[in-house]
């Protein structure tokens, strides 16, 4: 029998993941849209892909991050490729560019979506709908309290709500969704899209932007007793993360294609609910985005920060006030980002993020990460220690 506290933390490391991606992808629509629902039916499979890619990617990380208790990222990348002092340099440089680009953008677009929700639904000014957004997150991170417990406990009533929305959005489109599944709506695709090439590589790419939680990740995983225990998390992310994205998907695709040059395209399609029904849905799509935005956002600047701050406390002492010039420099970074508007940042950002993660990440690591992983599980059995990696003097490390 597990104790509370093991399925208590499994839990929450899941639903800060779920948390992570629900963001601009799955709350507003525009990813499921630019990544899924534009391919047509075997959009869906797209879907299912995209999580395949995110939690066999993050399961490498986090369990060898939990072999060798690192305490950041940093502490992986530094020998998962290969244990030599030049190849964890370099990496790590690429590594810590990688996740400072994708908190950045990524957070950008948690605030320009902030920005375009308040002035679409309550005709609140952009840039001010943007600046609350930013008071939120300051108010969240410098309150006090554990972080990981926040964003996990918010996660579990927005994946019930988002259910709820979508099951709305389904029904409400249910004749074309029919259509569509059918293949009859296959002539409105655009040029390139609907092929099992394009539909995979929009997946891998798409899974790509998502894999930024294992920063997160590795703060739970090197709490982790066992092996089963990063089983497990992984297991219950992929059950949040691609049941959700699946339904998130069908409900694009039940508005296919009228929705489809939406910045948020989940809101236009509830605003044509009229009375107390529309009210409410309404209502659960301000809930569940401000609530998808929130946990994005904190989930990136909590596994940044965990980083930076070793980098920034070599010139300052006190850790607080490195927490808090790094969230402040974050948040005015992620603000400029932000007003470049929702859908340019996620045709173009989101691309690039997704491109060089597969190309540093993602391919080199599903080959060397579980060559790693054995590589040390056989130091472990025979010694019952490692010489390298997290026991590296933090000094050196940084």
């Amino acid at each position: 029998m597990k104790s509370r506290k093991e399925k208590s933390l499994v839990t929450a490391c899941a639903l800060t993941w779920f948390g992570h991606a629900c963001g601009a992808s799955m709350a507003t629509g525009r990813l499921a849209v630019q990544y899924c629902s534009s391919h047509g039916p075997i959009g869906l499979l797209g879907a299912v892909i995209v999580w395949i890619v995110t939690v066999g990617f993050a399961w490498i990380i986090m369990e060898y991050g939990r072999l060798i208790q690192a305490d950041t990222y940093h502490d992986a990348v530094n020998t998962i490729y290969w244990p030599h002092p030049v190849v964890g340099k370099v990496m790590n440089a690429v590594w810590d560019i990688t996740i400072l680009y994708s908190t950045i953008v990524v957070s950008g677009t948690c605030i320009a979506g902030s920005g375009a929700l308040l002035e679409s639904a309550f005709d609140v000014n952009y840039y001010l709908g943007m600046l609350i957004f930013v008071a939120l997150m300051l108010i969240i991170f410098l309150s006090g309290g554990t972080i990981l417990k926040k964003l996990g406990g918010i996660s579990t009533p927005m994946l019930i709500l988002l259910f709820v929305m979508c099951i709305a959005i389904i029904t409400m489109g249910w004749d074309n969704l029919k259509l569509v599944l059918a293949g009859q709506m296959n002539s409105q695709l655009e040029a390139g899209r609907g092929t099992l090439g394009a539909m995979f590589n929009d997946a891998v790419t798409y899974g790509m932007t998502q894999s930024g939680f294992v920063a997160t990740g590795i703060v739970y995983s090197r709490q982790f007793k066992s092996r089963s225990e990063t089983n497990r998390a992984c297991a219950l992310g992929f059950l949040f993360g691609c049941t959700s994205m699946v339904m998130c998907t069908l409900a694009a695709l039940a508005w296919f294609p009228t929705i489809n040059a939406d910045n948020l395209p989940y809101l236009t399609i509830l605003q044509q609910l009229n009375g107390v029904p529309g009210s409410i849905f309404r209502g659960i799509y301000y809930i569940v985005l401000y609530i998808a935005y929130t946990s994005t956002s904190g989930s990136l600047m909590l596994g940044c920060i965990s980083r930076y701050k070793l980098l920034l406390g070599k010139f300052i002492k006190k850790e607080s006030v490195c927490t808090a010039i790094l969230i402040v420099f974050i948040l005015c970074s992620s603000t400029i980002i932000g007003s470049l508007g929702l859908k340019a940042i996620v045709d173009k950002g989101y691309k690039l993020l997704g491109s060089v993660r597969s190309w540093t990440w993602f391919y080199p690591l599903i080959i060397l990460g579980p060559i790693s992983i054995h590589r040390v599980s056989k130091i472990l059995k025979e010694t019952g220690s490692i010489s390298f990696a997290a026991k590296l003097d933090r000094s050196e490390q940084a």
